[in-house]
């Protein structure tokens, strides 16, 4: 057997297991994709997706109104008031996207007031009203429409 035809051999095998080695990388990054996408959805303030495949399809719904979620605790009904006050929104959602420790939200407000106002205009207004509460949290997804 020629030196070529052994290298040749080695560099097939050492090309079989890189691809052996993608393919699982690929695998765990799938299921790692999937279960951000899970907790993403389970976790948004928009509920109504409708995804094949993913827990039968239909993760949940939930549609947005100036009604107050009666699942909210103490802390997202303090800063739903707020907004509802300051607002007076078409549609309003507040949620803790922390796993209820409270430092992080996921917040909708739809009002008339930001009619004309560009978006980031409409993002300082609603940070304004919460300045104070916004200091102790981690993070903030905020949607604004008028």
């Amino acid at each position: 057997m020629t030196r070529s035809g052994t290298n040749s051999r080695a560099g097939t095998e050492n090309w079989r297991q890189i691809g052996n080695q993608l393919e699982t990388t690929y695998g765990h990054l799938l299921q790692l994709s999937r279960t951000m996408l899970r907790t993403f959805i389970s976790n948004s303030v928009i509920r109504s997706l409708s995804i094949p495949g993913l827990q039968g399809g239909v993760v949940g719904t939930q549609r947005f109104s100036t009604a107050m979620d009666p699942t909210m605790d103490d802390y997202e009904k303090k800063v739903y008031n707020m907004l509802k006050e300051s607002f007076q929104p078409k549609n309003l959602e507040v949620k803790d996207v922390s796993g209820g420790c409270g430092s992080m939200f996921a917040i909708l407000v739809e009002s008339e007031q930001f009619k004309g106002i560009p978006m980031i205009k409409q993002h300082r207004l609603v940070n304004e009203v919460l300045k104070d509460e916004i200091k102790q949290w981690h993070g903030l997804q905020l949607k604004t429409k008028s």
